[in-house]
């Protein structure tokens, strides 16, 4: 019978067993008993399998449970263990007849034969645990960037249902300012009202003003020229006084009705003025009436904005969400992609191993045709530089499906930075929008 891995020489075999930490002298190795070939299998499988000495001999619980009297069997069934593991170790390393026998009766031809296939298994483990090793730390990473990404979901999440919490909260505010700017601007339209007609009387009474201050001018002038020629009739030295007492009586009297009118044209100016002064206040107030509204309507459209912005916000989480889903059914995706290229190129190895049985047992059969074993050797070598090609392929295939996943999970990184910058800004304008108005004072 013909095997998938050469029988090596003693030589070379030794020092293969001394890398696996595997001691074996070469008079072990011609005369082979169970005393000295044993150790050198638990050695091994300690070795490949990854696990000590301690958990090889350790029975299972299970089993122990199942027997009648367990402490009577705590060692044959730890023996039993560490068979097992072996076994299934040299199965998977090409050798299907194995047995207890090459354990218990070993004799040089087979112990060699088995050493040299668990040499050749170690050289292939050798050569793949690097790629595993490094696959899986390259899923070991995305699944704590994918952690990392939920997490910070969740933190955005817990963000925005406090903005919204914050939002309800502030409604009420929002919806008495609404109300106290209709009432303000209902007493801005009264205002303006009754500054027109305030602004009509004003007009009216400044007309009057301007008559009575004319009348006045008109009064003391006059009063002046009658002071002139009385004067002018006591220089004349007339001589009927009584006629001079009635002309005096009767400037007299025009004098006193000129005060008259005089005073009243004053006391009509004086109560113009104040009219003029209160319509002055109240066009003070009304401009600090309209400045107080247009701060309130600033406000207010602060808070309208806010609100858009939290809805905005809303909608770009909802969308960064979708993203994150995308992102992970793609990670899944290359998940099973991953695993489907590994299940590839395990039944690529293994139809490679069983080429290279069915080239040995080739070779075997035709070692006298020289000229055949040449062609099947070529034929061999040929199927084995394809197979070799197809596994590069595939894991260069494997390299540019997780560049392009990195690429995915960096862009998602940028844009969860640039929403987080936009909730900050946010949450600064609505800290300041929530500032108390200035009091609104209306005469």
């Amino acid at each position: 019978m013909s095997f998938s891995f050469p029988v090596l020489g003693n030589e070379d075999l030794l020092a293969c067993l001394e890398e696996l930490h595997a001691t074996l002298d070469e008079k072990a190795l011609e005369k082979p008993t169970y005393e000295n070939v044993k150790p050198t299998y638990d050695a091994l499988v300690q070795t490949l399998v990854g696990i000590d000495s301690e958990e090889l001999q350790m029975p299972m619980s299970t089993a122990i449970d199942t027997l009648e009297h367990p402490e009577l069997h705590e060692g044959s069934v730890g023996s039993l263990t560490c068979y097992r593991k072996l076994m299934d170790l040299m199965y998977a390393s090409g050798v299907m007849d194995f047995s207890m026998k090459d354990v218990v009766k070993p004799v040089p031809a087979r112990t060699k034969r088995n050493f040299s296939a668990l040499v050749n298994f170690a050289k292939y483990r050798e050569e793949k645990l690097a790629l595993y090793e490094e696959l899986h730390e390259k899923m070991e990473k995305h699944r704590l960037e994918k952690e990392k990404t939920e997490g910070k979901r969740r933190e955005l999440e817990e963000e925005l249902k406090k903005l919204e919490m914050e939002r309800e909260k502030e409604e009420p505010e929002v919806q008495r300012l609404e109300q106290e700017t209709r009432e303000l601007m209902a007493i801005i339209a009264e205002l303006s009202k009754e500054q027109g007609n305030l602004q009509a009387d004003v007009r009216e009474l400044k007309k009057e003003g301007n008559e009575l201050a004319d009348k006045a001018a008109n009064c003391k002038f006059e009063a002046h020229n009658a002071k002139q020629d009385a004067e002018l009739l006591r220089a004349q030295l007339v001589q009927s006084p009584e006629k001079i007492r009635q002309l005096m009586s009767r400037l007299e009297a025009d004098v006193d009705c000129e005060k008259k009118a005089l005073a009243e044209a004053e006391t009509k100016k004086r109560e113009l003025q104040t009219k003029l002064d209160v319509l002055g206040k109240t066009e003070k107030e009304i401009q600090k009436t309209m400045q107080s509204l247009k701060e309130t309507e600033e406000e207010i459209f602060n808070k309208k904005g806010a609100k858009k912005e939290v809805k905005d916000l809303k909608a770009k989480l909802t969308e960064n969400e979708e993203e994150v889903w995308k992102l992970d059914s793609e990670k899944q995706l290359l998940k099973r992609q991953m695993q489907n290229i590994s299940e590839r190129i395990q039944r690529l190895e293994h139809q490679g191993a069983l080429k290279r049985d069915a080239a040995f047992a080739s070779i075997e059969e035709q070692k006298r045709e020289q000229a055949t074993l040449e062609t099947s050797n070529a034929a061999v070598a040929a199927k084995i530089s394809e197979n070799q090609m197809l596994a590069r392929s595939l894991q260069q295939k494997i390299i540019d499906l997780r560049s392009n996943q990195d690429a995915e999970v960096s862009k998602m990184e940028d844009k969860y930075h640039v929403l987080r910058s936009q909730i900050h800004e946010y949450h600064t304008a609505l800290l300041n929008a929530m500032e108390p108005p200035p009091e609104l004072t209306v005469s």
